[in-house]
């Protein structure tokens, strides 16, 4: 219980400075601290507190047999690397915490006004699911954050760079491509209102997109889609499209649809944001014939929530009463993902 109540104590430490110093940049020095407590925390942690501490363990005790199919070339590379040093697979672990971690962290200064409120949505999230557990998304999702300024500048070159980047980090990072053709300026707002209603009809009727993956020329893709249909076939595994967390989602989806206005005026990504966001929450159903393929999806697209959360602070008055809201939503946040989707497993 040791372990929670550490990362409870941080909690409450964000939540304190994300209320009393709502619209106070906050000194490097501040992002610096809590950068590193989270590395050591991420980095040093021990096995068995997450679910996936073992197999990357057993990936890199069996560097020799690694292939690109099975994993990507960066953590071929970073494994070479940890044991042509030391060879502790304890590197490996922070190498991957400080990467994730201080990726976040950029584009949290470079996209969000509310920095310290995103921070703290951050930890009690995708800290959680990805530097915590799930290392190589973790990184890529940082570096796709960081793609979504060039994404908004209309910066080809540079965010056709970085999705390449995350791809090798992740390769189902593939699907940060097709956001190129989302505009950033402008959103219709019953359209996409609509697009949310829509998938969850196509769901009831039984009708999914995860067919239109099995066009998609990539050999891992391919695999992996065929790998998780056999094991569905035998688990006869169900996701639940209407979970705790779905329904905050949505509740914000349009929440924010009937907003944007307001919101666009305090943060000029805005738009671009809440159309990711919905992505998600619609990716989340659309592909919930797979649920390892929808839940991957959506989570990856979902990271734009460190940013989309702290929007309250716009639309409830006052400002510190919007602040106290985002501590509310981070408080369930971080209490479902601990007791109830058991991201960790302290003893």
């Amino acid at each position: 219980m040791s372990d929670y109540i550490i990362l409870y104590f941080v909690f409450i430490c964000l939540a304190t400075v994300g209320v009393f110093f709502i619209d106070k940049k906050q000194p490097i020095f501040f992002y610096f601290v809590i950068g590193i407590i989270l590395i050591l925390i991420a980095g040093f942690r021990g096995e068995g507190v997450d679910r996936d501490y073992e197999n990357y363990s057993l990936l890199y005790k069996g560097f020799d047999t690694l292939t690109l199919l099975l994993t990507e070339p960066t953590f071929v590379f970073i494994s070479w690397l940890i044991k042509s040093s030391n060879d502790n697979v304890v590197g490996l672990f922070i190498i991957y915490a400080f990467l994730g971690v201080t990726l976040k962290f950029f584009a949290i200064r470079l996209l969000s006004y509310q920095s310290t409120l995103s921070v703290l949505i951050y930890f009690s999230t995708f800290f959680l699911l990805h530097e915590m557990t799930q290392i190589r998304a973790g990184v890529a999702s940082g570096i796709f954050l960081l793609s979504i300024q060039p994404l908004f500048d209309r910066k080809l070159a540079y965010f056709f760079a970085l999705a390449v980047l995350a791809i090798l980090f992740h390769y189902s990072s593939f699907i940060i491509l097709p956001l190129y053709f989302l505009s950033p300026s402008n959103i219709k707002v019953k359209l996409w209102g609509a697009a949310i209603l829509a998938v969850y009809f196509l769901h009831f009727c039984n009708i999914h997109f995860t067919s239109l993956l099995e066009f998609l020329p990539l050999q891992n893709v391919q695999y992996k889609l065929e790998a998780n249909k056999e094991v569905m076939a035998i688990n006869e595994d169900k996701i639940n499209v209407f979970n705790i967390l779905q329904i905050m989602r949505l509740i914000f989806c349009f929440l924010f649809l009937s907003f944007i206005d307001l919101i666009q005026k305090a943060n000029k990504y805005s738009i671009l944001l809440l159309k990711i966001y919905i992505l998600s929450v619609c990716s989340m159903v659309a592909f919930a014939d797979v649920p390892t393929f929808s839940v991957r999806i959506s989570e990856f697209f979902g990271v734009v929530e460190l940013i989309i959360i702290p929007f309250l602070v716009y639309i409830v008055l006052p400002k510190r009463a919007g602040a106290i809201a985002v501590v509310i939503v981070a408080l369930i946040l971080i209490t479902t993902n601990l007791f109830y989707t058991k991201l960790l497993s302290f003893v």
